[in-house]
């Protein structure tokens, strides 16, 4: 039945997070890893979605796919729309309210847990960068912090090149720095998706 009603299982182990790798439009591989429930034992699931799906939507599916599993216990094709919805939602939350309250560490977390995304990773290092320069230079922890967030955020706008118009900035911010794309493709493409993922991490 796994050609008609393709899914993954989630069932004895625990997904714990992902990755996206591009080498080329052919070669995508996503991968989701985890743990075995039982033996604790590091275990995974990979997937080329090469010549199915973009490198952001590869990106979005990663931590959908997570997500489904996460919530539903199981990844069919409804369900991953469901958690694509639901995700996205989020990060664009993350986004607005990280530029909204000067609060760059907020960029990219979900209920889902951490997005790995450029946007992220470049707002915790210039984050990282600009408190130690504070303090070395004999600022108070509270001046040091708000003055490296509010430093952090100038910086990363610029190098993104994120329109401080609130109607725009939130798209920008999912598809040009954290490079997930939010495009809602056919059911048939997901159970594509879907059944190139073995069903579960010990097939």
């Amino acid at each position: 039945m796994r050609k008609e009603y393709p899914a993954i299982s989630g069932a004895g182990w625990t997904p714990q997070g992902g990755y996206t790798e591009f080498r080329d439009k052919s070669d995508i591989p996503v991968t989701i890893y985890g743990a075995d429930i039982e033996s604790g034992e590091q275990i995974s699931i990979t997937a080329n979605l090469g010549g199915l799906v973009e490198l952001e939507q590869a990106h979005t599916i990663e931590h959908s796919v997570i997500r489904a599993l996460t919530t539903y216990g199981l990844c069919t094709a409804r369900t991953l729309v469901e958690a694509m919805g639901r995700e996205t939602d989020e990060l664009k939350k993350s986004v607005e309210f990280s530029i909204k309250h000067t609060m760059p560490e907020a960029i990219g977390l979900t209920a889902s847990g951490a997005c790995g995304n450029p946007m992220t990773n470049l707002a915790q290092f210039y984050l990282a960068q600009e408190f130690v320069s504070n303090i070395e230079a004999g600022k108070s922890l509270n001046e040091s912090i708000d003055k490296a967030r509010r430093t952090t955020m100038s910086q990363l706008t610029d190098d993104i090149g994120i329109t401080m118009n609130q109607g725009i900035r939130v798209l920008q911010g999912l598809k040009k720095g954290m490079a997930h794309d939010d495009t809602v493709l056919k059911l048939e493409t997901y159970k594509r998706v879907i059944s190139r993922f073995p069903f579960e991490p010990w097939e």
